[in-house]
């Protein structure tokens, strides 16, 4: 008897998740549980979805990263999701020489939604444009003449306003309070109803440069289970009240506590207009 607990260490913040699994069912826990309704199913893949986004955004993104949002003029909107994503990648492709002369690697997770209107738009979470090289010196072309500054925000908006002739962009640097983002990034039809940003379809996705590092996982078999008892911290850390979440594995009815904690001596990001 037993339970497991796995830690994700993203530098300035541990991710942990203590979970009975089929082989550590907790006490009373034996009888066979009832297939997961497909309401179930749903909500438990956007809550790996919206936790995989927060880590990332934790382990890639920082304050100087911003996070925009791109919008259709009536007359241009896409006549479906496919269309969308198609418009997402060729935005992306053109962005990404730009780093490419600036040594930078593009990161980014977005979201194409469709709104309860009709209208589609993008939230996406982009790295910032390299401004200047290690040495503090400006990047140049090919002919040795100093490449204009230039943020990630104005180059996208150039791109998607002048180049492919789209709509509006709108952006600021991220918030501190990124497991909102994170839900508020990976949201589908089901998770945002009645939150005021309810959404008729929606696709997540990121880029393929940011892998997660494998979860440290340690196995309890001295205690039964960790229902009732507190969550222990180690020193030199603080839990996130905010983040602490009992619920249920609605593939096997065990139960399963999340949390994350923040190095004590960790920065904090800001909120400022890109």
């Amino acid at each position: 008897m037993g339970y497991e607990k796995r830690v994700w260490d993203l530098g300035r913040v541990r991710e942990v998740e203590e979970r009975h699994t089929f082989r550590l069912p907790p006490p009373g826990k034996r009888e066979k549980k009832e297939k997961p309704t497909p309401e179930a199913v749903k909500r438990n893949n956007h809550r790996r979805m919206a936790r995989q986004r927060r880590m990332q955004t934790e382990m890639y993104f920082d304050e100087n990263d911003c996070y925009l949002t791109l919008t259709y003029p009536k007359d241009r909107r896409p006549a479906d999701m496919t269309e969308c994503k198609k418009d997402w990648r060729k935005l992306m492709g053109k962005v990404r020489k730009e780093y490419k002369k600036r040594g930078g690697e593009l990161r980014w997770i977005r979201n194409c939604e469709k709104g309860t209107k009709g209208a589609y738009h993008i939230h996406a979470i982009v790295k910032e444009l390299p401004q200047a090289d290690e040495n503090g010196e400006p990047f140049r072309d090919r002919k040795g003449q100093p490449l204009p500054m230039m943020s990630a925000l104005k180059l996208i908006q150039t791109i998607w306003r002048k180049e492919m002739e789209k709509g509006k962009v709108v952006g600021e640097y991220l918030r501190e309070d990124v497991e909102k983002l994170a839900e508020y990034i990976s949201k589908t039809p089901e998770s945002s109803k009645d939150s005021g940003h309810e959404v008729l379809e929606s696709h997540c996705s990121a880029s393929r440069n940011m892998p997660l590092p494998p979860p440290e996982v340690k196995r309890y078999s001295r205690w039964k289970t960790f229902e009732g008892r507190e969550v222990k911290v180690p020193k030199g850390w603080i839990l996130d009240k905010s983040s602490l979440k009992e619920t249920v594995n609605p593939y096997n009815g065990f139960p399963r506590r999340e949390y994350r904690l923040i190095r004590a001596d960790g920065g904090k990001k800001s909120v400022r207009r890109c």
